[in-house]
């Protein structure tokens, strides 16, 4: 596993990361720094600020409605973890990014995002846990919890034929 860099974890060497939102342009020169190429937001609460940032250090911004995953503390829709693990896949294979998946503190949305990905390409629901929870200890902890409650639905809908 790739180190993890000043705010955000390594999920898939150096192609695939999460954490919370970006707070100032210092961010987004960060993530260009260590070869991020795009940002997917599921929060868009600073969208015209991170957007803005992004364009100034050649990352693509990805934020639009049907990426956002509101922060409700409620259980996200299998609909929407499908289309948010779709997304994610189609910007690391077929654009070709190194990607930062991002909500507001990167403790409940981006990793619900990102495990769903997981499972979708693959992984067992139990391993994707294991590594959207490596090394950083908020993921579903309090209200955020409520985020994951639909990935074992998920997990069971992609491996049934």
């Amino acid at each position: 596993m790739d180190d993890n860099g000043p705010f955000w974890n390594w999920v898939l060497n150096r192609k695939l990361a999460f954490g919370p939102g970006l707070n100032s342009e210092a961010d987004a020169a960060s993530l260009r720094r260590h070869g991020f190429t795009a940002i997917l937001d599921v929060d868009q609460g600073n969208r015209q600020n991170e957007s803005r940032w992004a364009k100034r250090h050649s990352l693509r911004y990805l934020g639009r409605e049907y990426d956002r995953i509101r922060e409700s503390f409620q259980v996200i829709s299998l609909e929407k973890l499908e289309t948010i693990a779709s997304r994610i896949q189609d910007l690391l294979l077929t654009e070709g990014d190194v990607l930062y998946v991002h909500c507001g503190a990167g403790c409940g949305r981006s990793p619900t995002a990102v495990a769903a990905y997981l499972v979708r390409s693959g992984r067992s629901l139990d391993a994707a846990e294991r590594i959207v929870q490596q090394d950083r200890e908020c993921v579903w902890q309090g209200t955020d919890r409520t985020y994951r409650e639909n990935l074992e639905t998920f997990a069971r809908t992609v491996r049934s034929p």
